[in-house]
């Protein structure tokens, strides 16, 4: 479990400073009332995530709205590339 989590703090870190990615704040550790190691890890608030925005939004209609959906979707797909080469502490991963 600890590996699991220091793993996904790495790729934050990594991640969250580049464009488009939801922000990261940091980590923490701590115990359950029963002594049980917890770990959290602190991210900016999303009011949706992109299965949600994809599937309850209602669909561009207006020449103007097509353009900021297909904009929006360039963001999406540049950051999807940037989450695929990633450095994490001097180690490239190429996905």
């Amino acid at each position: 479990m600890k590996q699991s989590f220091e793993k996904e703090v790495k790729t934050f870190r990594a991640l969250g400073a580049q464009s488009g990615m939801i922000g990261y704040y940091g980590c923490y550790e701590s115990t359950n009332e029963s002594g049980q190691p917890t770990y959290g890890i602190l991210l900016e608030y999303a009011d949706f995530d992109l299965n949600g925005a994809i599937h309850n939004e209602e669909p561009p209609v207006s020449p103007d709205e097509i353009r900021s959906f297909y904009e929006s979707m360039h963001e999406v797909a540049a950051t999807l590339t940037n989450i695929h080469h990633l450095d994490i502490e001097g180690q490239k991963y190429d996905l």
